[in-house]
């Protein structure tokens, strides 16, 4: 395993988890590899193949890759809400502007780093809250709501949109009836492929909300506990350092 600073945390970069990510290749990374093999750690300026140039934090691992680190750009957060069924929370991780620097960029592959723990549930109900999804395999944006399946009664829906335990994908859990698979949510158990989460609104009593009262346990709510998420994008695997081990 490959070890990097980022200036908050020891970040451990785990190769089974992320070679296995499906690999990109956006632009030619060998025409700009000896630039990309001389930076160190911390920020830097870069530039992309539209000649727009970029502040961004490269960490350089012992294995001689190179990373750009979006998202909150390191900043620690105070996530802190466990099942929470009143407040409305409004969190952007990846404003579009990010999402436009690292297409504009090119990487070769891609992983997330982060202790958050997300989810959003409903049982005997339904309320607006969503999720803002970036797939960096495909380039495109879903947006994931938890609405009622239409085949449905709001009194029977029993949803929980969470997302995985390694912080890289979204999977959706129900009852009998729920709404896995409407709305761009994955199928019932299933898990989408990675992405990076770009904005959550989580919004229990939100306009339109349904709470079924007369259901025993019926609840709409949300848990968002964690301190950071940080994207990672791979730019290019130069030789490891002298000294370096794995």
């Amino acid at each position: 395993m490959d070890a990097v600073n980022d200036g908050l945390h020891v970040v451990v970069f785990l190769r089974r988890s992320c070679s296995m990510l499906v690999t990109l290749l956006l632009i030619s990374i060998s025409d700009i590899l000896g630039d990309w093999c001389s930076q160190d750690t911390g920020y830097h300026t870069v530039t992309d193949n539209s000649g727009i140039p970029h502040n961004a934090y490269i960490s350089a691992t012992r294995d001689g890759s190179i990373w750009i680190r979006v998202g909150l750009d390191g900043k620690a957060q105070d996530w802190m809400y466990t099942h929470e069924n009143k407040i409305t929370t409004k969190v952007t991780l990846m404003p579009p502007e990010t999402i436009d620097m690292i297409e504009a960029l090119g990487y070769t592959d891609f992983c997330v780093l982060t202790d958050l723990q997300m989810d959003l549930h409903t049982y005997a109900g339904w309320h607006p809250s969503y999720v803002k999804a970036y797939y960096p395999r495909d380039r495109l944006t879903k947006l994931m709501i938890l609405r009622k399946n239409p085949e449905s009664q709001p009194c029977q829906v029993n949803t929980t949109l969470s997302l995985t335990s390694d912080g890289q994908a979204l999977t959706c859990s129900g009852g009998q009836a729920h709404t896995c698979g409407y709305r761009h949510l994955p199928d019932k158990s299933q898990v989408t492929s990675n992405i990076f989460l770009e904005y959550i609104q989580l919004d229990p009593q939100g306009d339109g909300h349904k709470l079924c009262n007369s259901t025993a346990g019926a609840i709409n709510s949300y848990t968002l506990f964690g301190s950071y998420y940080h994207v990672y994008v791979k730019m290019a695997k130069c030789k490891p350092p002298r000294g370096a081990k794995d």
